[in-house]
């Protein structure tokens, strides 16, 4: 297993986040990424994660967003979207739906990261 470098020898990050909104009534939180709107009108595809706590789902979140946004190993800068803040922010458990706009690819993805599947309410 890798061990993540200390933040001094790590990439610059940049944060994509650029707002969110909120359905109480169904316990769900919308994070945009890249801009409020899907400016280039594209087709969106979903991608459904389903794990437990700790399985890694925000680090797919992030390395998605870099790839939608087309970092690579030759650039110096990693993008990112998930962070901790977001899952700590409230005590309920509630589905958080990614959505990417204006990204490098042909469709406009949306990543929906479901709760905890570790069996506690």
């Amino acid at each position: 297993m890798s061990v993540t470098p200390p933040l001094s020898e790590q990439l610059p990050r940049t944060n994509k986040f650029i707002g969110e909104s909120f359905a109480v009534s169904t316990n769900n939180r919308t994070i945009y990424a890249g801009s409020e709107e899907d400016t280039m009108k594209k087709e969106s595809r979903v991608i459904l994660l389903v794990g437990p706590q700790t399985s890694g789902k925000s680090s797919l979140i992030d390395f998605l967003c870099n790839y939608f946004y087309g970092a690579d190993l030759e650039k110096t800068i990693r993008y990112h979207i998930a962070n901790e803040k977001f899952d700590s922010t409230t005590p309920e458990k509630q589905i958080i739906t990614y959505v990417f706009n204006d990204t490098k690819i042909d469709v406009r993805p949306v990543v929906i990261d479901t709760p905890s599947t570790n069996g506690a309410k």
